[in-house]
Parts: structure tokens; sequence; C-alpha cells
């Protein structure tokens, strides 16, 4: 795999915890894309792979004439599609390796980038077509090589059509690359182009996917946070916290291990956890916000609810249970449900004591009486004549 540094953490947890609303920056990739033109091992030594059965002449003869036909397309010089014929025929005398590095330099060539990797002149339609062939020869190669082929046809591509060009359609083969790093990290960044287009199933389906092929790393906890900003942006302007509390339930169960990121990152495992925590603390504060007030909607009191009756089964200090089942009660008490209401404070008194118990003692008996008042007149009108 390409070699990458692990992922700068705290910038992405402020970016979760910046605002309670949708940020209208666009959200930058977490996964990182290292470029290169580095050209892949197997092709620096062209002829080595050649068919032993040729003889030893005609393997020299095809060598010099892919040499020379090489250095004319690489100076630029002459007509680039006859150098491309002339280099093809040879290569195919030479093996795999002399093919590979003929398709990638008749690519860059076409793709007018010049061996430093500088934009050198325009660029050609064909110089998908290279590349696409290239990295069709490095698949029945090597892992590595196969690789470092696609990273280079990548390369090519963002140099010739990358600045404000959508991630889309990369002149390589998607599902023959897909378990490359490269290759996530451009399927993360057209799930990014998806959401700015306000397609945020197709975003997070692509999101969802990438995370679970990163599942225990530093880079799958980077995008599992990266869902949770997306899926707390959807609560925002939804209302709907049903599937943003699961995402965050999920998580927690999966971080609160210390080992799930491997031996050595205990740390950022825990740092996650309280990552997550922190996010569940805050839609349960704002769920409550909305619902405490008496002229609060019955819609908001039940959402409430709802999500106060999961985040208390979750692994939280008993000090915020109490704190949440108190607001609890409340809610219950404002929506005229005297029954949960007088349950809630009367199990919080006996788990008080002093005048703390006292409180939870009259918020319980506030709702009792409203059931067991009994109206002033009694309702004999209501009673059908021929009933005791």
């Amino acid at each position: 795999m390409v070699p990458r540094k692990y992922l700068m953490f705290g910038m992405i947890w402020f970016g979760v915890l910046k605002s309670a609303t949708a940020s209208a920056e666009a959200p930058r990739p977490v996964l990182p894309l290292n470029l290169t033109l580095r050209i892949p091992t197997a092709a620096t030594s062209p002829g080595q792979d050649s068919d032993v059965l040729q003889s030893k002449g005609s393997r020299q003869k095809a060598l010099t004439e892919y040499k020379a036909a090489l250095a004319e397309l690489n100076r630029s010089r002459g007509d680039q599609a006859k150098n491309i014929q002339q280099i093809r025929a040879a290569a195919s005398k030479l093996g795999p390796g002399a093919r590979l590095l003929a398709e990638l330099t008749a690519g860059r060539v076409r793709a007018g980038v010049s061996a430093s990797g500088a934009k050198s002149g325009k660029s050609h339609a064909s110089y998908r077509a290279h590349l696409l062939a290239a990295c069709n020869i490095a698949a029945k190669m090597d892992e590595k090589t196969h690789e470092e082929a696609a990273l280079y046809a990548v390369t090519i591509w963002r140099k010739t059509e990358g600045g404000e060009s959508p991630w889309v359609a990369p002149p390589i083969d998607a599902k023959a690359q897909k378990q490359f790093a490269i290759m996530k990290a451009i399927i993360e960044r057209q799930a990014l182009r998806e959401w700015g287009n306000n397609q945020k199933d197709q975003a997070l389906r692509k999101y969802r996917a990438l995370a679970s092929s990163y599942n225990g790393s530093p880079d799958g906890a980077a995008l599992d946070l990266r869902i949770l900003e997306f899926e707390r942006a959807n609560y925002v302007t939804s209302k709907s916290a049903e599937r943003y509390q699961k995402e965050l339930v999920a998580s927690a169960a999966k971080y609160q291990d210390p080992q799930f990121l491997g031996a050595g990152n205990e740390s950022r495992s825990q740092k996650v956890a309280a990552v997550v925590a922190r996010l569940h603390k805050d839609l349960i504060n704002d769920l409550i916000q909305k619902a405490l007030p008496k002229t609060s909607d019955g819609a908001d009191r039940k959402r409430a609810i709802r999500a106060i009756e999961v985040y208390l089964t979750a692994n939280i200090p008993d000090s915020e249970k109490e704190r949440v089942r108190d607001a609890q009660g409340e809610i219950e008490y404002n929506h005229n449900a005297h029954k949960a209401a007088a349950g809630i404070f009367a199990a919080l008194a006996a788990e008080s004591q002093g005048p703390k118990a006292i409180t939870y003692w009259r918020k319980s008996i506030r709702s009792q009486k409203v059931l067991a008042s009994w109206p002033d007149d009694a309702p004999w009108n209501e009673i059908p004549k021929g009933n005791s």
C-alpha cells in the first residue's frame, strides 16, 4: 500500500464539534491523496522479463529499437503516434515490464506532461487509453506493480484534468483497483462532490463502504467521524434524531474498546470515544432544550423522550443520568403523561437524600395529585339510564 502518515485527528474533531449547524464551508477529504510520477519498479528495467525462447540477438535488437523509440517519444519530436507504434512493437517482444513502461510513457506524453511532472503541452484524448492499457497490463503482474501503475495513471489524470474538475471517470478500472488506497481516496472525493450536490444518501453510502474497508484503523476512525458529521447535518435540517442517534450508539459500541484501533493507538480510540460521547450529549441537550418549554410542540416532546430512553442505556456517569432523567420527568409532566412523570420523580427521590430527595418527591406528588383528582360535581349526567 502507499505509505501514509496518520491523520491529524484534532483538526477533524474540531470540524465536527465546531457548531450545531451544518457548515457552509465544504468539508475536506480525510483520506490523503499522495500523487507521484514514480515509475513502477517492474518497468524500470525493460527486457529483463522478455521471452527466453527468443535468440539473444533478437532480444537485443528489440531492446535497442525500444530504447530509441522511447527516447524519441520522451523528447516529443516527430510523429508521436508513429513512435508509440514502434515502442509497442518492440515491447511486445520484451515482456510485460517493457509494455507497461511504454504505455505509461505514451500516456504521459500524450497528456502533455513532462517527465518532471510539469504540464508542458496540450493533451490528446488518447492519453486516457494508454493509461488504462498500462493498468490492465499491471493487473496481470504483482500487486505492488499494479498499485504503482494506478497511482501513476491517476497522477497524470489529475495533472491533465485536475483543478476544479470533478473526481469522476478516472482513466483506470475502478473495480479492478478498488482495493488500493488511491482508489479509495478518489471515491471519498466523489462522495464529497455528491454531498455538495445534495446527493446525501449516495455520499453516505460511499463513506460507509470506505469506513468498513478501513475498520479498526486510524483512517477508519476519521471516516467514522465524518459519517457522524454528515448525519448530524442531516439531523439539523430534518429534525429527525433517530438515524443520527443510531449512528452515535454504533460508534460508541466500537470505540469503547481501547484496543479497537490496534496496539499503540489506545489513546486515539479513547479520544474518538470521547468525541462520540460529547456528540451524543449535545444531541440530547438540543432535544431537551426544544422539548422542555410548556409551549413546545408535542412532536418535539415525543422525539426527546424516545432519544432520552436510548441515551439512558448508554455508558454515561450516574450524575449525567440523573440530570437527564430529571429533564425527562419535566417533559413528561408538560406532555400530560403524569403516570410516567410521577414514576420518574419517585424513583429519583428514592435514590436521593436530603433536600434533593424532597424536591423530587414534590415533583412526583405534583403529578400524583393530577392522577388522583376528582371533579367537584359528580358527572351523573354522563351515566346512561339503567346503569348502577
